[in-house]
């Protein structure tokens, strides 16, 4: 697997990974989130944020082709270069 790319499969089992977690387990990313110094509505709605554009980009692959194979790849990380924080 390439290292920054994710399969459609990958992208289905991300969501319902996170589906379930933000769901289900609030209260342990809470408490992880306290363990590890940041604040815990931030970490939430950033693992929410994360699912819904993994979500996204599964809704528009699905909008461009009527059929894609489960090891199609269909998302990629990317790093965006020259940023320098302020």
């Amino acid at each position: 697997m390439d290292k920054y790319k994710y399969t459609k499969g990958d992208c289905y089992a991300i969501c319902e990974f996170l589906s379930w977690l933000i769901q289900d387990y609030r209260t342990e990313i809470r408490t992880i989130a306290d363990e590890l110094g940041y604040p815990q509505d931030s970490i939430i709605k950033l693992l929410e944020r994360l699912h819904n554009d993994v979500d996204g980009v599964i809704g528009q692959e699905q909008d461009e082709s009527d059929y894609t194979e489960q090891m199609a790849y269909i998302m990629e990380l990317t790093l965006i270069k020259g940023h320098k924080d302020d």
